[in-house]
């Protein structure tokens, strides 16, 4: 549920609104107007945008369906066009919420030094067809790259939703809600915290995992800020690699 989202409140507050105008969409038909369809979540990996998708796919029970990329994508002249000319076929006649991950694989910007003919019409392709989809589906576009993306992008999305890396109290929050069901719990927050820089909330829940892990192995479930900063120390080294 969108309430169980770990995510700034300007963003959830963006995402419950998507939702109200789905779940309204008939009284806004009334004075013309539609709910937003065409959505691209911009943010580093680990920030919500994949789970979001799926979040609104369930609030409007509605199925989810992943888009693999490199299914897509085809080394010969005119498939890859193909191949999306059917996906947004089946998006017209078969309504849900549809996810296209890594999406700066192919809206990657039109002028790049290293950009062929082929990548370009297949943006161009799926330009026109995300402007001439006609149906209540929701077609959401992911990537961790914004700066890849072209510009003419911009204008065939509905809405674009950033998600960010957590915030000390956003940190903090989520934390205190994972240890709950651990006895006597008494940790550093500040310490914590400065050891999350960088991080997303996919991040902090894998290190976090790690700590209680090794808690509840060495020393009874007691988790200490000892066992959190370690985990997330060894995090942080991982993602340097």
């Amino acid at each position: 549920r969108m309430s169980e989202l770990f995510l700034n409140n300007q963003t959830k507050t963006r995402l419950n609104l998507i939702i109200k105008e789905h779940r309204q969409k008939d009284n806004l038909k009334k004075y013309e107007l539609s709910p937003r369809k065409k959505l691209l979540f911009v943010g580093p990996p680990g920030t919500g945008k994949t789970l979001s998708a799926s979040v609104l796919a369930s609030e409007l029970r509605l199925p989810l369906y992943k888009i693999v990329l490199e299914s897509v994508i085809s080394k010969y002249m005119g498939d890859t066009a193909t191949h999306l000319k059917t996906i947004f076929n089946f998006i017209n006649n078969n309504q849900g919420v549809y996810l296209f991950d890594e999406f700066d694989a192919i809206g990657s910007n039109r002028t790049a030094k290293n950009d062929v003919g082929e990548s370009r019409r297949i943006l161009n392709s799926f330009l026109i067809l995300l402007e001439q989809l006609q149906s209540e589906s929701i077609v959401v576009a992911a990537t961790n790259h914004p700066q890849l993306l072209d510009n003419a992008l911009n204008r065939r999305f509905d809405d674009i939703i950033s998600f960010e890396l957590p915030t000390f109290d956003e940190v903090k929050s989520y934390l205190e809600n994972r240890i709950l069901i651990f006895p006597d719990t008494q940790l550093d927050w500040k310490k914590i915290v400065d050891f999350t820089s960088d991080l997303s909330l996919g991040d902090i829940e894998k290190a976090f995992d790690d700590g209680a892990k090794d808690a509840i192995f060495n020393n009874q479930g007691i988790i200490t800020t000892e066992y959190i900063c370690n985990s997330l120390r060894r995090r942080k080294e991982n993602k340097m690699e």
